[in-house]
């Protein structure tokens, strides 16, 4: 019982302090266990199980609890007589059995939760970290940040792309590229035509240059919101820049040849936060050498 009370026990001490003006966050770690305390009490009472024996309030239990975060305004003011806010932020991880999204614990709170860091073992054992799928995790927020993320923009006049444009073009690349790593185990690479090819060098970017963190490096530990914008918008700019070229007649290995691009996949190691317009003079390489490269070679139709 004491398991099963826990994760409330928890939320009301943080609203003890959320009613004091803080901004709370609390961590359930894990609802799966809190849940299988529920699934025992309920057999001890011999209630009618639901699905894989859990009672069939567990929804209506899940959702007491996380629809207990959020913002609120309260009756106090400060000294000054401003008014006073308070939050709570309820981070809650789920330990599916094998790894399957489709059990009730896991499915019901999807239900309830805005934002999804689904973790996929294929990417750990591939060494790929923070291992996030892509494809699974999703927030339900970028429309309320997007206003907050147009303020901090970077114009830049060769990608007028904000924030909320990169995201969606990344997600683009990334699924495109999901796609064709299932052909390319079918057909092999040498067969793709030259756009695909590129597609999956670009993708390859984003996850090996991006994506990846690592938490022992003193540069890539933390990545501000300027050298987050500009990192990503020079991959979308080899993006665009190189679709032309392979357009042209160009071939992915030529694009692969530049020397900017270990610059471009070395961004998240070598450039600090505070320097981030380091990356401009990348931009301005990119260009350079693309264009160097039509006039070394001229068009390939």
């Amino acid at each position: 019982s004491a398991r099963e009370a826990s994760i409330f026990s928890g939320v009301t001490i943080a609203e003890y302090y959320r009613d004091m003006g803080y901004n709370v966050a609390v961590l359930a770690d894990s609802t799966s266990r809190w849940a299988e305390s529920l699934r025992e009490i309920s057999g001890l009472l011999e209630e009618m199980p639901a699905e894989e024996g859990y009672p069939a309030y567990l929804p209506s239990k899940l959702s007491s609890f996380y629809e207990r975060a959020g913002l609120v305004e309260l009756l106090g003011r400060d000294q000054k007589n401003h008014k006073l806010n308070g939050s709570i932020t309820i981070i809650g991880s789920v330990s599916p059995p094998a790894g399957d999204f489709g059990e009730p614990v896991t499915a019901n709170t999807k239900r309830f939760v805005q934002s999804l860091w689904a973790l996929d073992a294929n990417l750990a054992y591939s060494k790929h970290y923070p291992a996030i799928d892509w494809f699974t995790s999703y927030s339900n927020y970028p429309d309320y940040l997007s206003d907050w993320w147009i303020e901090r923009d970077i114009h830049w006049s060769e990608l007028d792309y904000d924030w909320i444009q990169c995201r969606s073009h990344v997600n683009e690349i990334l699924s495109k590229e999901n796609e064709l790593s299932n052909i390319l185990q079918l057909v092999g690479e040498e067969n793709l035509p030259e756009m695909d090819k590129f597609i999956l060098f670009v993708g390859e970017i984003i996850r090996e240059g991006f994506l990846i963190q690592s938490a022992f490096d003193s540069v890539d530990v933390f990545t501000d919101e300027n050298k987050l914008l500009t990192h990503i918008k020079i991959i979308l700019l080899l993006y665009e820049e190189g679709k032309k070229l392979i357009q042209q007649g160009y071939f992915t290995e030529d694009i692969k040849n530049l020397r900017v691009i270990q610059k471009i996949l070395r961004i998240k190691n070598n450039i600090e936060n505070e320097d981030y317009k380091q990356i401009f003079n990348l931009k301005d390489q990119l260009i350079q050498e693309i264009d160097q490269l039509k006039l070394s070679s001229g068009a390939r139709k």
